[in-house]
């Protein structure tokens, strides 16, 4: 059996809270911290997103900046003080905030007692911080094309450089989908890909399931409602389908989205859950008859690898997703749509199509590709990549 990485003091550069949204960082981290320390760096908003809240919503239960907060013994929390905005926009900026990240970094971790380091950074911004920490060694993880999320050109420019200089420096560089692996290729000395997952204990409870007062077929999305999110579509589907219920669960993100939305559900087959407890979310995936992935095809959408995908097939349910780069090779378990039409037409064969079969396999699948499965790969390849040497040393 390959060496799993145990001693380890790991800095996690987040792209956001600990508390949500829950995904890969948190997935990965908790599991980290069974044989290593690790202190898990809250995304560095600028001042203005603090006031604003950033991504619409920061975790209500998170520290406040500067503080520490231990989640388990092994793992605590950190949330730095506000950066100047503009550092995905100005090089000099970031390095700025790095440096000033760094400042505040330098006292938590020996308050901790952190010696033998280890950066794993998800933040492109935070691969200022390689080399400046007197760590051991650093992993870029990269779960999304990050230069491509708004669009802006100056934006691009800026994140590329970023990688282009960062990356290198890393001993190992993950990539979560080929078209993300493609981009990095240049510039990473050893890269792996490794894409989402789902946790296997994620079954719903009898107490947590959801019941809709609703006599057809129900069919839904659950997941952040942002600009991935294809709201012609959803719009579309409503209105094709008078009879069968459209369901959307998840916190909604930017007012002019929230608005539209409310329009959506003044029609009597759509219903807006919102934002739900973590421990729900199984219940209402179970809930559904055809779960949905309606995004928008962009450069960045198309390089996601999403999470909620494996979550589906992990109940066995019939998924209809736009076909993106990340879900290259799951043909055979989930109807891939290249167009709004194709994917009106793939929901009604899903609602109408009897299940063949189909269910075992999907399920199967799932459990191959749990975060156990991924931690236990990604241990072992970072761990053969770092120089052996004693904790502590």
């Amino acid at each position: 059996m390959a060496a799993m990485l145990e001693g380890w003091d790991i800095v996690c550069f987040s792209t956001t809270d600990w508390d949500f949204p829950w995904g890969s960082r948190q997935q990965l981290m908790s599991r980290f911290a069974a044989s290593n320390r690790v202190l898990f760096i809250e995304y560095q908003g600028s001042f203005v997103q603090d006031w604003s809240g950033r991504c619409g919503v920061r975790s209500p239960s998170a520290a406040m900046p500067g503080r520490v907060r231990a989640v388990t013994p092994r793992l605590s929390v950190w949330r730095p003080p506000g950066a100047w905005p503009g550092g995905y926009y100005s090089l000099a900026v970031n390095r700025a905030n790095q440096a000033k990240l760094r400042r505040g970094l330098s006292s938590v971790l020996k308050d901790l007692g952190f010696c033998r380091l280890l950066l794993w950074v998800y933040a492109p911004c935070s691969l200022e911080q390689i080399g400046n920490l007197a760590e051991q060694g650093a992993v870029y993880h990269a779960i999304d094309l990050y230069k491509e999320e708004t669009g802006h050109p100056r934006r691009r420019t800026v994140i590329q450089a970023m990688e282009q200089q960062g990356a290198p420096k890393a001993d190992l560089v993950i990539a979560s989908s080929p078209p993300i692996q493609d981009h990095l290729r240049p510039w990473a000395k050893a890269l792996t890909l490794q894409p989402s997952a789902t946790d296997a204990a994620e079954e719903p409870q009898p107490t947590r399931r959801q019941r809709w007062n609703w006599p057809g077929k129900v069919a839904g999305f659950v997941g952040t409602v942002d600009d991935r999110v294809d709201m012609n579509l959803l719009e579309r589907l409503a209105a094709a389908y008078p009879e069968v219920l459209w369901a959307a669960v998840g916190p909604v993100v930017g007012q002019a989205r929230q608005e539209r939305l409310d329009r959506l559900a003044a029609r009597p087959n759509v219903r807006l859950v919102g934002r739900v407890d973590r421990a729900d979310v199984p219940g209402y995936i179970e809930s559904l008859d055809v779960c949905l992935l309606p995004y928008r095809r962009t450069p960045f959408t198309d390089a996601i690898s999403p999470i909620k995908v494996y979550e589906y097939l992990l109940q066995g349910k019939p998924v209809v997703a736009s076909r993106l780069g990340g879900l290259a090779g799951m043909e055979n378990l989930v109807a891939l749509a290249p167009s709004p039409e194709a994917f009106e037409s793939l929901v009604a064969r899903a609602l109408e199509a009897p299940d063949n079969g189909a269910r075992p396999r999907r399920i199967d699948f799932a459990r191959q590709h749990t975060w156990d499965h991924r931690f236990q790969a990604i241990s072992a390849e970072v761990a053969a990549r770092l120089p052996q040497r004693a904790p502590g040393s």
